[in-house]
């Protein structure tokens, strides 16, 4: 919290079957992925500041699009 505006900051360590661009057999991989973004309960926040409303943050769709964003296109 700055003061205005709530800060988030967290990581997501996950692990998933994903086939190999090489050979095609299903390989298991680790991913680490982070994210940080602010979040603001006012009306008069900045353009790139996420407003809510409320006492709780709902963190399910910044989740989900850390995770769709970092997909590795190619596993090895």
């Amino acid at each position: 919290f700055d003061g205005q505006n709530y800060i988030v900051q967290g990581s997501i360590e996950s692990k998933g079957d994903y086939e190999c661009s090489r050979c095609l057999t299903t390989t298991e991989h680790d991913r680490k992925d982070s994210f940080e973004e602010i979040f603001s309960d006012s009306r008069d926040a900045a353009e790139d500041v996420i407003p809510f409303d409320g006492e709780e943050i709902d963190l399910t769709e910044l989740i989900r699009d850390t995770l769709i964003i970092n997909e590795p296109s190619q596993v090895l």
